[in-house]
């Protein structure tokens, strides 16, 4: 089951190049939300360094995303990016 859903656009089409969605209703803490959000935020950003072509991204994460490690969550993201 994937815990996220990556929405991936040319360059320049949203007004924040990153856009992370946590519902409260899904990760009840907002320290949970805000670890999560840093790390996708780190994700993207390492892998945007390597490639050429700027996208902008749009990452919902569903229920039981926050129990997820950092490795896991890499794992899960990487093939969207």
């Amino acid at each position: 089951m994937s815990f996220f859903v990556v929405n991936k656009k040319r360059g320049g089409s949203q007004k924040k190049p990153l856009f992370i969605v946590v519902r409260a209703a899904d990760v009840r803490a907002a320290t949970k939300r805000n670890t999560l959000k840093r790390r996708i935020r780190v994700i993207v950003e390492t892998n945007k360094k390597n490639k050429q072509i700027a996208h902008d991204y749009k990452i919902i994460v569903k229920k039981g995303g926050d129990m997820l490690s950092f490795e896991e969550i890499k794992k899960e993201i990487k093939p969207y990016l």
